[in-house]
Formats: C-alpha cells, sequence, structure tokens
C-alpha cells in the first residue's frame, strides 16, 4: 500500500507501521481490499466496521481514521474524485454508525476495615500542597 510505505518513516514507534497496515488487513481488506479505491462509499466503509463497531469500538474508529487517511491520500493523488467521507460526517457515530454502547464500571469500594490503615499510610506520606502558594488571585500581596 503506498500510503502506508510513504508515511511509516515518520511515525514514531517501530511497531506502529506493523499494527496500522494489520488493523487495515484484518478489518478493511476483507471488505475493501478488492475495490477501486475511486469506489469506495461511506455505506462500503460502514459495512466493514460495522462487525467491530460495538465489540471493538477503539479498534473501529482507529480502522474508520485509517480508511479516510488511505481515501484521502487518493483523492490528493488524483485517484479518487473526492475526499473521503469524514468522521464528523457520514460516518460519524449517530449519524451512519450506531452510537457506540460504553460500559459503565465503578471502581471497586475499598473494604471498610481498611480505611484507617489507608488513612494512616496517606497521612505518612510527604505533603507538599503546604508549599504552594496559598495566594491563588494571582496578585504577588
Amino acid at each position: 500500500m503506498q500510503y502506508h510505505g510513504e508515511n511509516e518513516g515518520g511515525w514514531k514507534s517501530d511497531v506502529y507501521p506493523r499494527q496500522w497496515l494489520a488493523s487495515l488487513e484484518n478489518y478493511a481488506f476483507p471488505k475493501l481490499g478488492s475495490m477501486a479505491t475511486g469506489t469506495i462509499t461511506a455505506a462500503d466503509i460502514i459495512g466493514a466496521l460495522t462487525p467491530i463497531w460495538q465489540d471493538i469500538p477503539e479498534t473501529a474508529r482507529q480502522v474508520r481514521n485509517r480508511i479516510c487517511a488511505v481515501l484521502d491520500y487518493a483523492h490528493a493523488k488524483g485517484w479518487r474524485s473526492s475526499e473521503a467521507p469524514s468522521g464528523n460526517g457520514s460516518l460519524k457515530a449517530g449519524r451512519g454508525l450506531p452510537r457506540q454502547v460504553k460500559e459503565r464500571s465503578n471502581r471497586k469500594a475499598m473494604p471498610y476495615v481498611a480505611v484507617p490503615a489507608f488513612l494512616s499510610s496517606l497521612r505518612a506520606k510527604p505533603s507538599y500542597g503546604r508549599l504552594a502558594p496559598h495566594n491563588l488571585s494571582g496578585d504577588s500581596r
């Protein structure tokens, strides 16, 4: 993939280029890989993302962004007549894609019997807050 080849040298991590391409190989290429870049529509991208959109939302968002980056690159090279559908437009959750359900989870409460020991250990740690200026208004008085 030309976009990947031209950009991988600028990516900071050695692992990132492999992850970038692997995400497209796993989730985008099965549906979009045989299509000409000029023919890929928002509906095609939604079709590729739908199977993973709720199950692995962060990966799905990354894949969406990477597909759009490749299509924008193709547009800049003249291989596509328009820019990619954007994550702010038809590919935005709530428009072409369903809203991703965020699992709510509360932090586990500390057992009541452990609170006194925790507070004692907290009080034994050095505190730097007392060294902060007390005048928060910004003047030097």
